[in-house]
């Protein structure tokens, strides 16, 4: 609609019944149309971020077979979806967005391997700093509730630990080590969405490969 036609104002997001309100055909520009595919992309991008959940959530489960666990729990499927969508340029980005929550990186890697290295804060972290950190936050963890299994209680369980042993230090080793990777949501969220068991499985596979 926008090659060729632009509406009243500089409104580019909208619905297909608001263009056909809108359309006239005295808005038609005679010059040639330039077709821009990073100007497509970001209207992909808000329109993924449009869609309801429970809608979006269905139409991305063709791409998630890689991930038969997904189709067992679609309350957790929701939750990925919620967390992922801002993530998506393209409804097929899913597939790598939600291997997170559904895979474990760090499962078959052998101890002291250099992947480990992600772990590090700013690359450069003491390896003795990350296992002091991750070994207090997994007997944190192992003394909660599964009633208290949220973002806002597991915030608030680590938050004053973080803030007295430096941010940095403390929670960037917890999100590698349960996203297994260096650009991902938050750690609180992605643990709520592990749940305790796969969230305590994690740390114990990152604890004892860490290098002495």
């Amino acid at each position: 609609a926008l090659l060729g036609w632009h509406p009243v104002g500089d409104e580019e997001v909208f619905s297909a019944d608001k263009f056909i309100r809108d359309f006239s055909l005295e808005r038609i520009q005679k010059a040639g149309a330039v077709f821009d595919v990073k100007k497509l992309e970001w209207l992909n991008r808000e329109y993924i971020r449009m869609l309801p959940v429970d809608k979006l959530a269905h139409q991305l489960k063709e791409f998630i077979k890689p991930y038969p666990q997904s189709w067992e729990d679609d309350e957790k499927w929701q939750k990925v979806v919620a967390i992922s969508k801002d993530r998506l340029t393209r409804l097929s980005d899913i597939k790598e967005a939600a291997k997170l929550f559904y895979t474990c990186r760090w499962e078959g890697v052998s101890a002291g391997s250099s992947e480990l290295d992600d772990l590090r804060y700013k690359g450069t972290q003491a390896w003795e700093s990350a296992r002091r950190h991750l070994l207090y936050l997994k007997n944190l963890f192992a003394g909660m509730n599964e009633s208290a299994w949220t973002r806002r209680e597991l915030e608030t369980a680590v938050m004053p630990y973080a803030d007295q042993n430096g941010r940095g230090d403390v929670l960037w080793p917890l999100r590698v080590a349960l996203s297994g990777e260096k650009q991902s949501p938050g750690q609180f969220e992605i643990a709520e969405i592990l749940g305790k068991s796969e969230t305590m499985r994690r740390l114990d596979i990152v604890i004892a490969n860490l290098p002495s």
